[in-house]
């Protein structure tokens, strides 16, 4: 878990590829009455963030409702809104609002039932964000910001992930200002603790968020190309694709010189899931050149 958030993915990935091959779930069930969840899953659910995080997205999407599958086979109330957790997490790398909502709902209902604060707040984080996503904004916004609030409740200080979510929805939302703020203060939460994986995408929304204000393009293009370098580094595909597509729109519009062949070199590196959001959208603007 370590190398996860400290972006080194090929890592992770290793690590949870042999934590995952220990256990079949039936070996692994009484550790939940010592440690408070079952062993097997989480290794297996954090294999498939990782593989969706390089650009596996099918087969991170499939590893994931394996574990989640797995959850629910051992009746583990706290392993199965873990595991519904990170489906949803996956699912939201994915762009896909309504699959979001079906697992944060569900968690939300079991988190409650159970009386896990810390995965409420979580669950609610998921919700909100799907709902803003399908449309209700204000909605969405209130319950991640409740969600937010939660966490800092239950002395957890806010990831970058949840972070940057939420300064996306703010500068959607049109609240430019306090989506720079979260995005400055997720950033410097990644200085401070080195949770990296995500900073890529802090950086993007940062650089994204100054684009819309529009008093500082070369500061949203030096914001883009750090995501770009970031993500590659990490061997984060989806995430560099994310920030590439950023990138070449913003330096087209500018009536500069576009990177669209890093764009396009990234696109390239995708053999499944070709039918994603962040697909389609890098695939148009790559048709739509000049």
């Amino acid at each position: 878990m370590t190398s996860f958030y400290l972006g080194r993915l090929a890592d992770a990935r290793r690590a949870y590829e042999e934590l995952a091959a220990l256990g079949d779930g039936e070996e692994a069930r009484p550790e939940s009455l010592v440690y408070g969840q079952d062993l097997s899953v989480g290794p297996l659910g954090y294999l498939g963030w990782t593989q969706t995080l390089m650009g596996e997205c099918e087969r991170g999407a499939a590893t994931v409702e394996r574990a989640l599958a797995r959850a629910r086979e051992g009746g583990h109330p706290f392993t199965i809104a873990h595991a519904l957790n990170v489906a949803g997490l996956v699912r939201c790398d994915r762009r896909e609002p309504a699959l979001v909502a079906a697992h944060g709902e569900e968690m939300l209902a079991l988190a409650r039932e159970h009386h896990f604060p810390f995965l409420v707040a979580l669950a609610l984080m998921l919700v909100g964000w799907a709902r803003f996503a399908l449309g209700a904004a204000t909605e969405g916004l209130a319950l991640m910001s409740e969600g937010e609030a939660r966490y800092r409740a239950a002395h957890q200080k806010v990831g970058v992930r949840a972070r940057a979510q939420l300064a996306e929805a703010l500068a959607a939302a049109g609240e430019l200002d306090r989506a720079l703020a979260v995005a400055d203060g997720a950033l410097e939460h990644a200085r401070a603790t080195r949770d990296d994986v995500y900073r890529s995408e802090v950086l993007r929304v940062k650089g994204e968020t100054l684009a819309r204000r529009g008093a500082d393009g070369d500061g949203a293009l030096a914001c883009l190309r750090e995501a770009v370098d970031v993500a590659r580094a990490q061997g984060a595909a989806l995430l560099a694709l994310r920030a590439a597509t950023s990138l070449v729109r913003l330096q087209r519009a500018r009536g500069t010189a576009a990177a669209t062949a890093t764009l396009e070199a990234i696109h390239r590196g995708f053999t499944e899931a070709l039918d994603l959001p962040d697909l389609r959208a890098a695939r148009e603007l790559l048709a739509a050149r000049a």
